[in-house]
């Protein structure tokens, strides 16, 4: 199976629906043991807003800014931001206006000869076993790659999870999805993991989410379909400061909370007791596009929740069945007078990316579109770094910091401890380039093997375990940094790799067997390469970069004579 991960990326809903009922109770006891009812807001469960910001999120629809929102993509800003008309309607043409030639076939249908027409109930003798796929879903995704207990990679190409093996280079699937699966999140225990799945049928149908297992590749549970248009993001709670900090119940109620986000029109928020398949509570998050959501849990198993989008962030606890939300206070912390540092900050950015650290003090890291970082305690912004021109698509915390990549193809190391002062400085421990690290997957004639090596490479997703980092790009490739040696000397392997779509959507623009006796395929698409694969290494041995995108392919016999 071929393939970038989608042949076009999912529509999503970007015109609001009429209000409709979400379920107004909680379908379970209160996550903390208190008691209360839920409220409405906008059609949803478990809201409770301020009138400000119902009145600022009503003023941004009725100025239509909803195209000027800075986005994490190219594609999505384009897809997702940007509203667009619909094509017109074709003229129907009346049957009797239609010449009567072409109600009858110009080729007469004819039967082969020795054919013979056998009908048989049975399915056929052979069947097919799926051994490997070529790619990685990233361009229209983010936050997708993870690491397993066992060590094995998780990541999502098509309508499959991909659980990868690199010490034997092999894979497993997940099949449980009847759609592309748009996002990703694996348990913190490392065995689990909840796949959210994009929109089915294009229609703004609701999608369902799935938790499964690494391990077995069963499915745990089939959460109901709940987010229309599909599933825009899925975040276990992760547990403040490690499992020693946890009693028995606040660890009970941290392991089995599972939170997701919709692309409907009001970005619905939902807090699930995945483990019984349970809706506790739900609210609007934003009229503006998501894309980057976060949950953990306190000692006493008190939740909060993060989400981040298109010029907001919010702050959730959950209080009985009941969502509250706070916005991030930047505007009082940053001097009206510097306009090119904190002054800036009064325009709330789009936030791409968060993480909560892992030290122990529930302080939470957000990235934006325009290469910031921003450290967080409770809602309040505490300290702030440009850390890059470009946006920043990528965040991972470990207890010995924070790791950081986007499209400037860079991954930054961060320290863990960070300045107490909002000015403070703060610079990164170690910076990787990472188009300068691919350059050496090359050929005997020194060409490209990666199509990161050949233009800046966007990162779009971080994972890590012990001295290993992963890394996904918008290329459709999957590297891995191992620091054995030591940060000064890591080691860049490639994991996974296969055509990337292009701005429109698509990927794989043809495939052809060229020499069946050697196992080889030769593929073109619309990254503007053509590449050779060897289905016995299950590897890509060959690439050229063409000068316009590519549509199909042709292979002459090889008893063609050359010119």
């Amino acid at each position: 199976l071929m393939g970038s991960g989608s042949s076009s990326p999912a529509k999503r809903a970007t015109k609001e629906k009429p209000a409709q009922r979400q379920g107004a109770q909680a379908d379970s006891p209160v996550l903390d043991g208190g008691a209360g009812g839920a409220t409405g807001n906008g059609g949803g469960t478990g809201v409770d807003e301020s009138a400000a910001d119902a009145r600022a999120e009503q003023s941004e629809r009725e100025a239509g800014s909803t195209g000027d929102y800075e986005s994490d993509s190219d594609v999505e800003f384009d897809r997702v931001s940007v509203p667009t008309a619909r094509p017109p309607r074709p003229e129907i043409v009346p049957t009797e206006l239609v010449r009567e030639d072409l109600h009858h076939p110009v080729v007469e249908s004819s039967m082969p000869k020795g054919w013979a027409d056998v009908h048989s109930p049975d399915p056929p003798p052979n069947q097919l076993t799926l051994e490997f796929i070529y790619g990685y879903r990233a361009h229209d995704s983010r936050a997708n790659l993870h690491y397993t207990a066992s060590g094995e990679v998780v990541y999502p190409v098509a309508t499959l999870c991909v659980v990868y093996e690199p010490q034997t280079h092999s894979q497993r699937f997940y099949a449980g999805h009847t759609a592309e699966v748009g996002c990703l999140a694996v348990h913190p225990d490392g065995e689990y993991v909840a796949s959210g799945q994009a929109e089915v049928g294009g229609q703004g149908e609701a999608a369902p989410i799935f938790v499964w297992s690494s391990v077995s590749l069963d499915t745990t549970t089939v959460l109901p379909v709940a987010h229309e248009g599909g599933v825009a993001a899925v975040a276990f709670a992760r547990r403040v400061g490690g499992a020693s900090n946890l009693g028995r119940e606040g660890g009970q109620r941290a392991n089995r909370i599972l939170c997701s986000v919709g692309h409907d029109a009001g970005h619905t928020l939902i807090v699930w007791d995945w483990m019984r398949g349970v809706r506790l509570a739900q609210a609007r998050a934003h009229t503006a596009p998501i894309f980057a959501l976060a949950a953990c849990a306190d000692e006493s198993g008190l939740l909060s929740i993060v989400t981040g989008g298109a010029r907001s962030i919010k702050f959730w606890s959950l209080v009985g069945s009941t969502l509250r939300s706070k916005k991030g206070e930047l505007g009082q912390h940053a001097p009206a007078t510097k306009s090119d540092g904190f002054g800036a900050l009064r325009a709330s950015p789009t936030f791409t990316a968060l993480a909560f650290l892992q030290d122990g003090t529930g302080r939470l890291v957000s990235a934006t579109a325009r290469g910031e970082l921003m450290l967080w305690e409770g809602n309040r912004l505490v300290h702030y770094v440009k850390a890059s021109t470009l946006p920043i698509f990528a965040i991972v915390a470990w207890a010995g910091g924070v790791a950081t990549g986007g499209k400037d193809g860079r991954v930054s190391l961060w320290p863990a401890e960070w300045p107490s002062m909002l000015e403070g400085q703060l610079a990164p421990i170690r910076v990787y380039e990472l188009r300068e690290m691919v350059r050496g997957f090359a050929d005997a004639a020194g060409r490209p093997l990666a199509l990161a090596g050949s233009d800046t490479p966007c990162v779009r997703a971080l994972a890590c375990a012990g001295e290993k980092l992963l890394v996904g790009t918008r290329t459709s490739e999957v590297f891995e940094l191992a620091f054995e040696q030591g940060l000064d000397y890591p080691t860049l392997g490639m994991l996974a790799q296969g055509h990337a779509p292009s701005r429109d959507g698509g990927g794989l623009g043809g495939l052809i067997v060229a020499r069946p006796s050697e196992e080889q395929m030769v593929t073109a698409g619309s990254d503007k390469t053509l590449r050779v694969w060897s289905a016995a290494r299950t590897c890509m041995v060959g690439m050229r970069l063409l000068a316009a995108e590519a549509c199909a392919l042709a292979a002459a016999p090889a008893h063609a004579s050359r010119h």
